[in-house]
């Protein structure tokens, strides 16, 4: 089945490298783990693949793909590049 949160109110925590856990404004967790074999590093910048779900979820991954991007913060008047 699929899964619709709707909310504006989000917390989103780095907990270790691969990982993030999102606390949603409507009471439920929801971590997003990392594929290590599918990452990649900029300067400043890293981008992970890998699938979100609810924390403690008892049923399988199937099939999912996410990604994220952790960015250190731009000086003024630089670009990413």
């Amino acid at each position: 089945g699929r899964a619709v949160v709707q909310t504006t109110t989000i917390n989103a925590v780095e907990e270790r490298e691969g990982r993030i856990t999102y606390e949603l404004g409507n009471g439920e967790q929801w971590e997003f783990v990392a594929d290590p074999t599918r990452n990649i590093d900029f300067p400043g910048t890293r981008l992970r693949s890998g699938a979100a779900r609810r924390v403690d979820e008892r049923r399988g991954i199937v099939n999912a793909n996410g990604s994220y991007f952790v960015a250190h913060r731009i000086p003024a008047g630089r670009t990413f590049s």
